[in-house]
């Protein structure tokens, strides 16, 4: 595994999606007005939501898996074998699960905006519900130590899918340009995950066994025990990063100020890749850090986190810069159409606090032991508080307040939860 090569398409996949949020955004100003962004936007939303029904494993998968990366893997490994066949069991179980409930969610959120939103809603299931599937089984491929190949294709693939969504939108197809996002995307993950498969006899055996019949009641009752918990913390800091960023633009939606849905979403939007751009350094090197954690050392672990560190408050500043910078243009060509000057503001001093609250997280998740629980109760609670605050006479300075009082309170509370863990 090349380091290097790991942190270039890492990178690179993060700029990508920071570049695709950011022409999305100036497509949608351009060409859309405020209702048909909205509708958009709307939409779009429901696609951040998929992570409630993933219950943490998708970061435990790649924590407990990661043990094995150094293994022979020409030797057969029963311990292996049985641990991947159980996350392939619960993976199908979560799948199943998402199929059934997730439409009901989803209607809630749009079914008063979109005339034929049950078509648009069971399309959007079927799509989404593949879409977990692939994507875990990229997890336990890159759990395996095959870290810079499918940072690779994670790469290649939001190319293509953010293409096909800005090329739809040019169109004028609107709010249903999200099918071409999430074709494209699924065909592109689908055929090169094929690709490596063809060369790798492990890799095939794990896909092959997500599509084999299973039944759902027969998974390791002890490996479930050893997870559930930790896996419920994991949940939980899933759940506070929607409700960071998603749920605000749920919120706006079913309160009924329409005016402010596409302007709340752009400027989040912004900030979500921002954020997510800023913290690359650790997303690369998550596997890694957990891999250090289950070989006991603490060298290793200090040296890696303290130099990760350092480069996530390097690229904080430049996400900074860049997201002010990108600001100023929108409200020079496009000031109807995006929050005003002290809304902006808020959101963007949020940022830094947003990034770091993230990496003590990650931090402290790197070890498969612990999450920071209460912090991720507050990053909960509060911006659940919207749903009673946001009605439809609220202001987009209102609503980016609220958010900056959300990400700072949770931000303190996590410093207070790291210093009493590292004591």
């Amino acid at each position: 595994m090349g380091i290097g090569k790991v942190y270039l398409w890492n990178y690179l996949q993060r700029i990508v999606n920071a570049l695709g949020a950011l022409l999305v955004v100036l497509v949608m100003s351009a060409f859309y007005e405020v209702e048909a962004a909205g509708k958009f936007y709307a939409l779009y939303s429901l696609l951040g939501i998929v992570s409630v029904f993933e219950f943490g494993y998708a970061i435990l998968i790649v924590q407990r898996i990661s043990k094995y990366s150094n293994c022979d893997f020409s030797i057969v490994n029963y311990d292996m074998e049985r641990e991947i066949s159980h996350y392939q069991t619960v993976i199908k179980f979560i799948v199943i699960f998402f199929v059934f409930t997730y439409p009901v969610l989803a209607y809630l959120v749009v079914g008063q905006i979109f005339s034929d939103a049950v078509y648009i809603i069971l399309l959007l299931t079927l799509a989404l519900g593949l879409s977990i599937l692939l994507s875990m089984i990229g997890n336990v491929i890159e759990a395996l130590g095959y870290i810079e190949k499918i940072s690779k294709i994670r790469t290649i693939q939001a190319i293509f899918s953010y293409s096909a969504l800005l090329v739809a939108l040019f169109f004028g197809i609107g709010a249903t340009s999200i099918f071409f996002l999430l074709l494209f995307q699924l065909g592109v993950f689908l055929i090169l995950l094929v690709k490596l498969f063809k060369s790798n006899p492990l890799g095939f055996f794990i896909f092959s066994g997500f599509f084999r019949y299973t039944n759902l009641l027969k998974f390791n009752k002890n490996i479930f025990k050893n997870d559930v918990k930790y896996s419920f913390q994991i949940y939980a800091t899933v759940l506070a990063g929607l409700f960071s960023n998603q749920i605000w633009v749920i919120a706006v939606t079913m309160s009924g100020a329409v005016e402010y849905i596409s302007k709340v979403a752009m400027i989040l939007q912004i900030i979500t890749a921002a954020a997510g751009f800023a913290l690359t350094p650790i997303a690369s090197r998550l596997a890694e850090v957990s891999s250090y954690h289950h070989s006991g050392s603490k060298e290793k672990i200090s040296a890696l986190i303290s130099k990760i560190t350092r480069d996530v408050i390097i690229v904080t500043i430049i996400s900074i810069v860049a997201v002010c910078f990108l600001y100023f243009i929108g409200d020079f060509l496009y000031p109807e159409k995006i929050v005003s000057s002290r809304s902006a503001m808020f959101f963007i001093l949020s940022l830094p606090f947003l990034v770091a609250t993230s990496l003590i997280g990650i931090v402290i998740q790197s070890g498969g032991k612990k999450d920071i629980v209460w912090v991720s109760v507050f990053r909960i609670a509060i911006p659940s508080l919207m749903f009673f605050y946001i009605n439809e006479n609220a202001t987009d300075i209102d609503i980016s307040i609220f958010y900056f009082i959300s990400v700072t309170v949770s931000f303190f509370v996590a410093v207070i939860y790291f210093y009493k863990e590292m004591k």
